[in-house]
């Protein structure tokens, strides 16, 4: 219509024609356009599509790759293996799966705390970093996979201590450049293959020692008989060397008699595969043996013969033995037959005897024929009848093997015996047919049972001797401090009043006075068996002498005119070790018993002599075997009844007047004299016809050394350092005093606990220590912690009653000499002066070595 339009309005205004051809080219250039961005929508339509597309597929891959994160993030965060990464600038770990706990015990934030040095120990981490550094260095070298891993074993440490053998495997992660950005990694646990490998190696180890070691000759050999190996065993109880056997053809160890015996072996085992049986060799000395053997081929992997493994053990001991067996056999019947025992066999059926044997004869009087027409309930009495059938009883219902049990039985001519009677029975399905027995007569074992009876009594005795000897000990302890004084005080005043001095006897007496009331303590000491006397060698044969030629010898024999004293002394009698003024007074204290055993009169013999015993001997106590040096001392006095002598050595137990005739002690010091030099005692004796001590002590083939002269010069000070620790003010004071008076610089202590503060503020060349000091540290205490402040302290101990086994540990442990109180001067100042002596040529011997 506008075409229309525009055609008459262009007519009525006389348009021309061409006005016409440039609509038309307008209208044209009008569709050119349409049609251009008809186009240009088209390409829109289709990027939009392709766009909707892309987006599509972004979401698609967007889906996959969480899904395939998430794939992964599950099989990292559940594997067995723990997976990490740490960060290569600062070795922290980025990221590490929750394994890690399971595995170590820290939870997965713990270990990102740490850095991966302080997670492995040292070693580890050095072979970690080694590993680092060389993989680092080959970035850039032509030819190599940057994307290579490593593996290598580790130890990880695991929560609470100790550490488990890892396995690591080791890469980088890199950026686009190709630049590392950090190490990832995972870890496997081989703590149990570990654990297989070394029991592999043991077991390894552990056959092989079983093949070069074991009883029974191990070999290889080949098809020819030429040994390949074989073990130990073999090259050392037969003399055989190493390189003597390799190589060696079997046929050489075997007599040429046997040879062939050797090819028909090989043919065997070449044709079955084993082989066993005997065959006879001999050793490089030429000893003959026999081989018990069994072989086996060994197959290679086509399964042809390749070799021959072998086991042999050497019997000929074992042929010895059953050619000896078989000869026994015959003698077993003549064995059973004079058996020291009763023996027969009975059936279970009607208990008829079956076999006897002539002790059972022997026991019952009747002949072998009287007892085969027997049975087993009429040789029994009445009470063991039933007894017996009790035991059958039990038998047939399934009892195997009854314990032994006490009859007793009737002899022929009607006389009881007891026995014991030990039954074996042997069965036939399940019941029991026979029996064969074998009993003993107890009749002497009950008189055995009363001896053991009787030594049990003395048992008691001695046990109870010991429980009075604790009371007496604990006595003596506090006699001993009260004593020193009177015996060491006068060594101080005699040093300082002239020869010719009125109060030098009175000194004297009291001095001697002193020590004679130590004695008796020490007779105290030696009833606790815990005094620590000094032990030498000694003779007996001197002991006798030196006593005879005492006063105390004479005190007691006085004016008994109707006493005589015989002496045999053997005079190739060995030494003993023990203490000489011990023994003296134990002799003493018997020849004192004897003569007031004998008050009309009478004699005393003295004898000493050697003997053995090869097997325990039984007398008064059981002495064991072994030799033995002994005093023997016999009276012919008024001896002793059986209740006397049970309690001869109990404290206080005297016949005599107590506190005229003596102390009452004197048999219990004798008693712990000797027990103090491992000594034994007999004793027989009978009332009205006298007694005998005979005295056992262990001989020593030691020689006796020769005493020398000992002035006070010998043992005077040269201003050494001593601390004296002792908790009595009266023992301190004593010894102070004297150490001053030998020219020693003194110090003390009351007490362990003041010793230890006082070594800690300054060196002391010496201590002179108490061993009991109540109620604190002792003086083995007391010397144990001044070692740990001073090494190598010397120190002397004195005391008056001690432990033996605390003062023989204190010496072990570096402590000298012992030295009992009451002591003297010479003893105290010889002790001190030999330790200090010791220990100049200690350090004198050190500073050689030093220079």
């Amino acid at each position: 219509k506008k075409m229309s339009f525009l055609k008459r309005f262009f007519l009525r205004r006389n348009y021309h024609r061409q006005a016409i051809e440039d609509l038309t080219q307008a209208n044209q250039l009008i569709q050119s356009k349409y049609d251009e961005v008809k186009r240009l929508v088209t390409d829109l339509e289709t990027i939009n599509r392709q766009l909707v597309e892309s987006k599509q597929a972004l979401e698609s891959q967007k889906t996959a790759l969480i899904q395939s994160e998430r794939k992964y993030r599950i099989l990292a965060d559940n594997v067995s293996d723990t997976i990490w990464v740490i960060d290569i600038k600062t070795l922290k770990f980025d990221y590490i799966s929750p394994s890690v706990e399971k595995n170590l015990g820290f939870a997965p934030k713990e270990i990102e705390a740490f850095s991966l040095e302080q997670t492995l120990p040292s070693s580890s981490f050095v072979k970690v970093s080694k590993i680092l550094a060389e993989e680092l260095a080959r970035e850039n070298k032509p030819g190599v996979d940057p994307q290579r891993s490593r593996t290598i074993e580790i130890e990880q440490p695991i929560k609470g201590g100790g550490y488990t053998w890892a396995e690591a495997t080791v890469s980088f992660v890199r950026d686009q450049n190709g630049a590392p950005t950090a190490i990832m990694g995972v870890t496997r646990d081989i703590s149990e293959r570990k654990k297989a490998e070394r029991e592999i190696a043991e077991n390894e180890n552990k056959f092989r020692n079983l093949f070069e070691n074991g009883s029974d000759w191990l070999c290889i050999h080949d098809l020819e008989g030429n040994l390949l190996e074989t073990n130990l065993q073999y090259k050392e109880e037969y003399g055989w060397r190493q390189e003597d056997l390799e190589g060696v053809n079997i046929r050489k160890l075997i007599p040429e008699r046997h040879k062939p015996k050797f090819d028909e072996y090989m043919t065997r085992i070449l044709e079955t595969g084993e082989d066993e049986g005997y065959v006879k060799s001999f050793t490089q000395s030429g000893r003959k043996v026999i081989l018990e053997y069994r072989n086996k081929l060994i197959l290679d992997e086509n399964g042809q013969p390749k070799a021959v493994q072998g086991a042999a053990r050497d019997v000929t001991q074992r042929v010895t033995y059953e050619k000896a067996l078989k000869e026994s056999e015959g003698k077993y019947r003549e064995i059973v037959k004079y058996a020291p025992a009763g023996i027969f066999e009975f059936d279970m059926i009607n208990f008829k005897f079956l076999s006897t044997n002539e002790v059972m004869q022997a026991y019952t009087g009747y002949t072998e024929k009287e007892l085969l027409q027997m049975d087993l309930f009429s040789l029994l009495s009445e009470e063991s009848r039933g007894e017996a059938k009790r035991l059958f009883e039990r038998v047939f219902c399934g009892e195997k093997s009854p314990p032994p049990a006490e009859y007793t039985i009737h002899g022929k001519d009607g006389q009881e015996i007891p026995v014991i009677a030990n039954f074996r029975f042997f069965f036939e399905d399940d019941l029991p047919k026979r029996a064969m027995t074998v009993i003993h007569d107890l009749t002497e074992i009950r008189k055995a049972e009363g001896e053991k009876r009787a030594l049990e009594i003395k048992l008691r005795n001695a046990k109870k001797l010991e429980s009075l000897g604790a009371l007496a000990g604990g006595v003596a302890h506090d006699l001993n401090n009260i004593l020193s004084g009177i015996v060491g005080y006068p060594d101080l005043l005699l040093l300082d009043i002239g020869a010719d001095s009125p109060l030098r006897q009175p000194l004297l007496t009291i001095k001697k006075s002193g020590e004679k009331a130590a004695e008796i303590v020490q007779d105290l000491l030696t009833l606790t068996r815990r005094s620590v006397a000094s032990k030498k060698v000694i003779s007996l044969n001197q002991i006798v002498k030196d006593f005879i030629a005492s006063p105390e010898y004479e005190k007691i024999v006085g004016d008994r005119s109707n006493l005589t004293l015989e002496t045999k002394l053997y005079d190739g009698i060995l030494n003993v070790v023990g203490s000489d003024t011990h023994l003296s007074k134990t002799v003493m204290n018997l020849v004192a018993n004897a003569a007031d055993a004998m008050p009309a009169g009478g004699g005393i013999a003295i004898s000493t002599r050697d003997c053995y015993f090869d097997k325990p001997y039984t007398g008064f106590e059981i002495i064991p075997q072994g030799e033995y040096a002994i005093i023997e001392i016999s009276d012919s006095g008024i001896g002793m009844s059986s209740s006397d002598l049970d309690r001869i050595f109990e404290p206080f137990f005297t016949k005599k007047q107590l506190g005229r005739s003596g102390t009452g002690l004197g048999m219990s010091v004798v008693w712990g004299t000797v027990k103090d030099h491992d000594g034994f005692f007999d004793i027989t004796t009978e009332e009205g016809s006298g007694t005998t001590f005979v005295l056992y002590f262990p001989v020593s083939r030691s020689e006796i050394e020769t005493p020398s002269s000992v002035y006070i010069e010998d043992y005077l000070g040269k201003g050494e350092s001593i601390l004296i620790i002792d908790d009595d003010q009266q023992q301190r004071d004593l010894a102070k005093r004297m150490m001053e008076r030998l020219g020693y610089d003194l110090y003390t202590a009351d007490s362990g606990e003041v010793a230890v503060e006082l070594i800690k503020d300054r060196p002391y060349d010496l201590l002179i220590l108490d061993m009991i000091m109540p109620p604190g540290m002792d003086g083995l205490e007391t010397y144990r912690q001044i070692l740990k402040i001073v090494p190598h302290q010397k120190a002397v101990i004195a005391s008056g009653y001690a432990e033996t086994e605390r003062v023989l540990e204190a010496q072990r442990i570096g402590a000298g000499s012992y030295i009992k109180k009451p002591f003297t001067l010479e003893k105290i100042g010889l002790a001190v002066r030999a330790e200090l002596d010791q220990k100049n040529k200690e350090q004198l011997s050190h500073s050689e070595r030093r220079s």
